[in-house]
């Protein structure tokens, strides 16, 4: 009995650190594409971090971008801006001044949908603010995953995505942990594995939610490899 609930929470618990590490590789792909598809960009002094994109939209959604364009200057700008979106063929561009008086801010907002999806699944922006003034150049992309599921929104799918692998491994663990009571010393490593494990989990989803591709790279390298130590330890564990 207890050898088919170590079995089965190891397996439970592998189903969800892999669901985690397949998601955080989408979002990984996403913000990596989104930096190189659209191929060399004008120079920029400064990131574009008020540039915002849904992290998922479903084929049957409107997804929206913002931009917010603010003026902290003594004097009225007209910066412009160059926004370009995704499309099968050939990228959309979109180019215009936006007016904004002094100590002032401007959002400015665009939509996607699946009609602009390329490599089957992503939705790809960047967005370039060109110098007004005092105001710098400020450049930003951003990737959007999309993914249908039983009807579900963009947002649905991924609150549900993220509460899955949690869940999976939380209750992997809980059934793993309970197979082998009482605890002895010798099972305390796979205890520290599973910790370790489920951080690294953690860390990959955040950096790839805020589309942060290379520490994201790093992370999903060091989650698969230490996953493969957490499983061994599950097994061998007495």
């Amino acid at each position: 009995m207890k050898a088919t609930l170590r079995l089965f929470g190891t397996l439970i618990f592998s189903v969800g650190v892999l669901f985690g590490l397949i998601l955080t590789g989408g979002l990984i792909l996403a913000g990596l594409e989104s930096d190189v598809y659209f191929g060399p960009g004008y120079p920029s002094d400064a990131g574009l971090k008020t540039l915002n994109c849904p992290v998922m939209i479903s084929s049957q959604e409107v997804g929206v971008i913002s931009v917010e364009l603010m003026n902290t200057t003594d004097k009225s700008i007209e910066p412009m801006v160059l926004l370009e979106i995704s499309n099968p063929g050939f990228f959309n561009t979109h180019r215009e001044k936006y007016s904004i008086a002094s100590g002032d801010s401007r959002e400015i907002q665009w939509q996607v949908s699946s009609q602009n999806a390329v490599f089957g699944r992503l939705i790809l922006v960047r967005a370039y603010q060109f110098p007004a003034y005092k105001t710098p150049s400020r450049a930003g992309s951003c990737g959007i995953l999309l993914v249908d599921f039983f009807g579900l929104t963009g947002n649905q799918i991924l609150l549900l995505s993220f509460a899955a692998s949690l869940a999976s491994i939380a209750l992997g663990v809980g059934l793993w942990l309970f197979a082998n009571r009482p605890l002895r010393s010798e099972v305390w490593p796979a205890g520290r594995a599973i910790l370790a494990v489920g951080a690294t989990v953690a860390v990959g989803l955040f950096v790839g939610y805020h589309g942060l591709w290379l520490p994201g790279i790093l992370t999903l390298v060091v989650a698969v490899l230490m996953s493969a130590e957490v499983v061994k330890q599950f097994l061998v564990a007495r």
